[in-house]
């Protein structure tokens, strides 16, 4: 099966796309202020799941900690910072 490729501009490279759950995960898992548990809550996923998420995420993206994935998201991903922003603004 052939995946389209998102390509990094600034990095020069391409990068296989999320799933729509790891995008999912990505907009609660950018922010550090929402912890592990609150995900989950919010995505109705266990931790393990979470977990399997998360590292399927660091494999595609090449990075191993929250904020690097973090910041290849919204660079790849740029319109997904506004759901975040209204995530947040949400639960203020």
């Amino acid at each position: 099966m052939s995946t389209a490729l998102m390509m990094d501009r600034e990095e020069n490279r391409e990068y296989e796309p999320l799933t729509p759950k790891e995008l999912e995960v990505m907009v609660l898992y950018s922010n550090p202020y929402f912890e592990n548990g609150y995900i989950c809550d919010k995505l109705s996923i266990s931790i393990n799941t979470l977990k399997t998420h998360i590292a399927h995420i660091f494999d595609k993206f090449g990075e191993a900690d929250r904020y690097s994935a973090s910041i290849k998201f919204f660079r790849l991903y740029p319109s997904h910072r506004k759901i975040l922003e209204d995530l947040i603004d949400s639960t203020s």
